[in-house]
């Protein structure tokens, strides 16, 4: 039960947010502690600070982008299914345990469903980037069918530019994060569906009963 979880924040510490929650089901501050100390604590310490480590060692541009991709990739699935309260499992998963095994409907779902990434992708943006960027970065650590990677788009974090080729910003996809987690913080301290969810994608993080 001291297994970390999310920066210092133990299986034990999150065992007493959840008491404390259930003593005090609307209570928004414990919602916010839940946020703050685990949910984003963990993104922060496993997905953001890496990013940002990464960039600030940036200085030929000679591929480093390419990690900060594939972190952000790996960032979205976990988020999707974080509001899902889902877990990923190879084989035969069961429903009624919250369990998928198809990773590429998750990544698109997120793209496609939340804000603010749903007005800046397109059905088609969603599954070329899924196809050419994150599958080609993580299978074969390259982007695919005319996809690129750069930090200057002059507005959207997908643009076509004078070559014909498609660019995704990942300094603008990191602004578009930072607007996510503001909302999903908002939306988590009244939204039960949301809380439940939360609940069970942090019980099988902690190894608990999924359904406490």
């Amino acid at each position: 039960m001291n297994t970390k979880i999310a920066g210092s924040n133990t299986v034990n510490h999150w065992i007493g947010l959840r008491n404390e929650v259930d003593a005090n089901p609307g209570n928004a501050d414990i919602w916010n502690k839940i946020f703050d100390n685990i949910f984003f604590k963990r993104v922060e310490t496993r997905y953001l600070k890496p990013m940002k480590v990464l960039e600030n060692n940036i200085h030929e541009y000679s591929g480093e982008g390419f990690s900060i991709v594939a972190i952000q990739c790996s960032l979205i699935e976990f988020l999707e299914t974080t509001i899902t309260g889902e877990t990923y499992v190879r084989n035969r998963p069961n429903r009624a345990n919250y369990e998928y095994n198809r990773s590429g409907d998750k990544f698109e779902s997120f793209l496609k469903n939340r804000y603010p990434f749903k007005h800046k992708f397109d059905q088609t943006k969603v599954h070329d980037f899924y196809v050419s960027v994150r599958c080609g970065i993580l299978h074969e650590a390259q982007t695919k069918d005319n996809w690129v990677i750069r930090v200057d788009n002059q507005k959207d974090v997908v643009e076509t530019n004078h070559k014909g080729q498609i660019v995704f910003d990942r300094v603008k996809f990191n602004g578009l994060l930072k607007i996510f987690f503001k909302k999903y913080k908002e939306d988590l301290i009244s939204d039960t569906n949301l809380q439940s969810a939360l609940r069970r994608k942090i019980n099988v993080i902690c190894r608990l009963p999924i359904q406490d």
